[in-house]
């Protein structure tokens, strides 16, 4: 490989970077642990899902353990369950009041999916915002 070609790839490498971590820093989960904590859940989600549960699985646990969950309760639920801080964790706190305010039908009268695509529609581009890890999208929810 020549060396300037070297060079380009380094460069794009290092904008690849320098744009994933402005963008994780734009949300409150941007502390190492988290980023940690994120990519513990997916590495053992991928190497036995059986006994793993995702991301997602595991905050719709944390929305379904109370008959009405309140954002504290979930919150601690993430931090704990997820080993996040609980700044990262207040996201899905946050969650609780998008669902409540936008999801109550689909999420209490009808079927998982209608609550997942409510969820998606309504509250995951701002939980996106809120984790910041743009980058982590597909991974996460």
């Amino acid at each position: 490989m020549k060396q300037s070609s070297r060079f380009s790839l380094v460069v794009i490498a290092l904008v690849i970077l320098c744009i994933s971590t402005a963008m994780a820093q734009e949300g409150l989960c941007n502390d190492s642990g988290d980023v940690n904590a994120f990519h513990q859940i997916n590495v053992q989600h991928d190497q036995d899902p059986t006994h793993n549960p995702d991301f997602k699985t595991m905050l719709r646990s944390c929305l379904k353990a109370q008959t009405i969950p309140t954002p504290d309760y979930v919150s601690w639920c993430c931090a704990t369950n997820m080993k996040l801080t609980q700044n990262c964790a207040s996201c899905c706190g946050w969650a609780v009041t998008c669902v409540t305010n936008n999801c109550k039908w689909p999420c209490g009268f009808q079927s998982q999916d209608a609550c997942d695509a409510c969820f998606v529609q309504y509250c995951t581009p701002d939980f996106h915002k809120c984790i910041g890890l743009f980058w982590l999208q597909i991974l996460i929810i």
